[in-house]
């Protein structure tokens, strides 16, 4: 099995990053599946618990978002540690899905995030779209769309760092902030990795889209051909669902397993905090 070793999750650049997640995806999908399937279950829970209640009470929607970006950000660290323990060839399970929640410090990381994004998302002055209404034609013309978009992006690329600092790296959460910060200074080109995973997450989509359009446009012809729609349409709908539901497992992996060895670039390179997962 292929793993990083410190050092080179300590010193790496841009493309040595972006290798390492596809190395993590090429060579650990087949084991790591089940915990991602569970996570992204566990993710849709929260959201599909969020808008039961938005719904029921749409008042103060955004500020009611606090909770699942609580929810969301502890099971985040809990699998960038799941992750890390693969890169690194050490043993892990399910459970450590749950590592943050039994951590002080990683609530303590949790609410920082959860308090400023849910009052930047609440206080941003967006448009407000209730549960079940379509968005306006002219939604994203909005001014205060791009005054809450731009600082929850930076927002995310900074506390995505300080996240993986504490939960990959051993970092506590001051120093987790801290070395964070760095993105902002002297390692400002790491900033922009998070959004250049994110543009040729664009390009997979895109083609990915193409290939999906075609393929499922053949087998409708031929189920359609064959007499059998009534069985063929929920066949089809079951493969899109798990096909889907895969494609998207194997962006978790390639896009935080590259967030993980890029965030060694951020590492004192003095600090014996220097290795995934001490």
């Amino acid at each position: 099995m292929d793993s990083f070793t410190p050092m080179q999750a300590d010193d790496p650049t841009y493309s040595s990053a972006i290798r390492g997640g596809w190395h993590l995806l090429k060579n650990q999908f087949k084991t790591l599946w089940p915990a991602l399937l569970i996570f992204i279950f566990l993710i849709g829970i929260g959201f599909a618990i969020d808008s039961i209640l938005n719904f029921s009470d749409p008042t103060y929607v955004q500020l009611r978002q606090f909770p699942l970006f609580l929810w969301i950000t502890l099971l985040d660290m809990g699998l960038f540690y799941l992750l890390a323990k693969s890169l690194t060839g050490q043993s892990w399970h399910i459970g450590n899905l749950f590592w943050a929640f039994k951590r002080g410090e990683a609530w303590v990381l949790a609410l920082i995030y959860a308090v400023i994004g849910s009052v930047l998302e609440a206080y941003s002055g967006m448009p407000i779209v209730q549960p079940g209404q379509k968005l306006p034609a002219d939604w994203f013309m909005h001014q205060q769309i791009w005054i809450m978009f731009i600082p929850l992006m930076l927002l995310g690329a900074f506390f995505g760092y300080v996240f993986m600092l504490y939960s990959a790296y051993g970092l506590n959460a001051k120093m987790s902030i801290t070395s964070s910060l760095g993105i902002f200074g002297g390692k400002l080109k790491w900033l922009f990795f998070p959004f250049i995973l994110g543009a040729m997450l664009i390009l997979v989509f895109i083609g990915v889209g193409i290939f999906f359009a075609i393929f499922f446009g053949i087998l409708f012809f031929l189920v359609k051909y064959l007499g059998v729609m009534l069985v063929g349409k929920i066949v089809l709908a079951l493969l899109g669902v798990v096909l889907l539901i895969a494609l998207e497992m194997a962006i978790l992996i390639w896009t935080f397993g590259s967030m993980l060895i890029a965030t060694g670039a951020l590492m004192d390179m003095g600090s014996r905090h220097n290795r995934l997962v001490p």
